[in-house]
């Protein structure tokens, strides 16, 4: 069983080191398409939506930041300490994701990453579409309508 919280400043900041480690040489090649600079992608990391650490048995596995987006909840980040994962964690942050925010939004939608074909398989099988694809980013755009209980 998994719990979230809100993120402590200091987790919200190794989030923040996470997804650069993450995304390392390739964000200077998401500069162009995105316009964004690092200062300005971690300006709007601290001023957008907010970030959630997972806990499982008393311990952080992972963290994830949301935004809400008038009837969408845009699911930013998701990750899940290496130890952990495999072992339901996201999925089960997910499910937890739709259950708080079935009356407040119709979808929840995020961007995935063409090449990364385990995270996609575990969003098409919690019940999220390919909705769009972003080309210069490399990513496809998912979403799950949450009137559709059918994907879970």
């Amino acid at each position: 069983m998994i719990e979230t919280r809100a993120a402590t400043p200091d987790e919200r900041d190794e989030l923040l080191r996470l997804i650069r480690g993450h995304l390392g040489a390739d964000f200077e090649s998401l500069q162009g398409p995105t316009g964004l600079s690092w200062p300005e992608f971690e300006a709007l990391y601290r001023t957008r939506g907010e970030v959630r650490a997972i806990h499982k048995d008393g311990s952080v596995v992972g963290y994830y930041w949301i935004e809400r987006r008038g009837k969408e909840l845009h699911l930013h980040a998701i990750y899940v300490f290496p130890p952990h994962r495999g072992k339901g964690v996201a999925a089960a942050a997910i499910r937890a994701l739709e259950r708080e925010f079935e009356t407040q939004v119709d979808a929840i939608e995020l961007g995935v990453e063409e090449t990364n074909e385990k995270a996609r398989s575990l969003y098409e099988r919690l019940g999220f579409q390919v909705e769009g694809r972003l080309v210069d980013l490399g990513f496809l755009l998912l979403r799950k309508r949450l009137g559709d209980r059918a994907g879970n």
